[in-house]
C-alpha cells in the first residue's frame, strides 16, 4: 500500500503520534530525498516582494539532523502516552 502525506486538516493527538512514528521510521528515506531534492527540483518555494524574488529556500533547509530525529522520537513518546490515557 503506497503511503500518502496528508496536507491539511485538523490533527488529533493520534494523527500526530502516528505522522511522527512514521516519519521516523521513514526518515533515511526523508533524508536521502531532502538532500538530493534541490538538485532534481530546484528550491522549495521561492519568497517574493513586488514581484522581486527576496529568498530562494532549499529542500535542503528542511534537513534534520540527528539531534532533531531525537527529538522527533522524544515528541512521539510523550504522544503515545497522551494517545493511550485517551484510549483507556
Amino acid at each position: 500500500m503506497p503511503l500518502k502525506i496528508p496536507l491539511h486538516g485538523n490533527t488529533r493527538w493520534g494523527t500526530a503520534h502516528k505522522m511522527l512514528d512514521r516519519s521516523y521510521n521513514l526518515r533515511q528515506a526523508i533524508d536521502l530525498f531532502v538532500t538530493s531534492a534541490d538538485q532534481l527540483y530546484g528550491p522549495i518555494t521561492t519568497v517574493r516582494s513586488n514581484g522581486n524574488i527576496l529568498k530562494r529556500i532549499p529542500w535542503s533547509a528542511f534537513k534534520l539532523s540527528s539531534r532533531d530525529w531525537s527529538r522527533v522520537v522524544d515528541a512521539r513518546d510523550i504522544l503515545a502516552v497522551r494517545v493511550h490515557i485517551l484510549t483507556i
